[in-house]
């Protein structure tokens, strides 16, 4: 296999199947994609707001709970 053949996973973010893999997915299986894990700093009230719209159907509630948002 070619670098030339590869696909960034960019491409796949707008993909529905992208967005139905994330709704079931668990923290630590979004981890591997790059999504910090529960408590990170990262998950303040407006990352948590944005999640939630670009991912309506992701439960954010171990997220929210980690970060004292519930």
């Amino acid at each position: 296999m070619t670098w030339g053949q590869r696909r960034g996973w960019a491409y796949a973010a707008v993909d529905k199947e992208w967005y139905r893999f994330v709704s079931r997915a668990s923290p630590r299986q979004l981890q591997v994609f790059g999504f910090p894990p529960p408590g990170h700093p990262y998950w303040i009230p407006q990352t948590l707001a944005g999640m939630s719209l670009r991912y309506p159907d992701l439960d954010l509630s171990a997220w929210a709970d980690a970060a004292g948002q519930k």
